[in-house]
């Protein structure tokens, strides 16, 4: 091989080498911290179960290379009702509601350390906190009543973490989720999708 071509062919190699090292770089990797906010379904699993819109946010922040501590908090508005009439020749309405707060940490564990599409599995737990409240008002009479009660969370399942940019995109996750109270639980199935923000390198 004559000079001239095994000059051409280093100028080539490097060339190379510099083009992969850019495309690797321009990979996206998780930042040191996240914000984000989601919707999506909280379906309940037991018999008579409900499917309900699911509204929330969360933040994160990087641990190592391939994994994120985070904190989130839904809300589940899971029923609402207004009735009014007359009853006995006594006007009345009526109003009432059932909602889920939900507050939960965890981490999600990524298989990947720098790609667009980046697959994890998740593990969290929290508290529940469901209020159950109601007003009627009889010929001018006012009465309200609230109950509550807590229940302990534990979850678990999967997502993808989708780059649209640099420091941006969306993530669809899946989780199963049990509430346990004081008498008795119930199992729910999550689906979500959220739109994330990286923050730092």
């Amino acid at each position: 091989m004559s000079g001239k071509a095994i000059f051409i062919s280093r100028v080539l190699v490097a060339g190379l080498f510099v083009f992969a090292s850019s495309v690797r770089a321009a990979e996206p990797a998780l930042g040191k911290a996240e914000v984000s906010g989601f919707g999506g379904l909280f379906h309940g699993m037991e018999s008579g179960g409900f499917s309900k819109a699911s509204f929330g946010g969360s933040v994160a922040a990087r641990v190592g290379e391939k994994a994120q501590l985070f904190g989130e908090f839904d809300y589940v508005p899971v029923d609402s009702l207004t009735d009014s009439g007359s009853v006995l020749g006594f006007a009345y309405t009526a109003t009432g509601s059932y909602r889920m707060y939900n507050g939960i940490g965890g981490i999600r564990y990524h298989f990947v350390t720098s790609s667009r599409f980046m697959p994890y599995i998740v593990a969290a737990g929290g508290l529940g906190h469901e209020v159950a409240s109601g007003t009627a008002v009889v010929s001018g009479i006012k009465s309200t009543v609230t109950q509550s009660t807590n229940a302990g969370i534990f979850a678990f399942g999967g997502g993808l973490t989708c780059f649209a940019g640099s420091k941006w995109g969306v993530r669809p996750e899946v989780r199963y989720q049990r509430h346990q109270y004081k008498d008795g639980g119930a199992n729910a199935l999550v689906l979500t999708v959220g739109v994330f923000y990286q923050i730092g390198r």
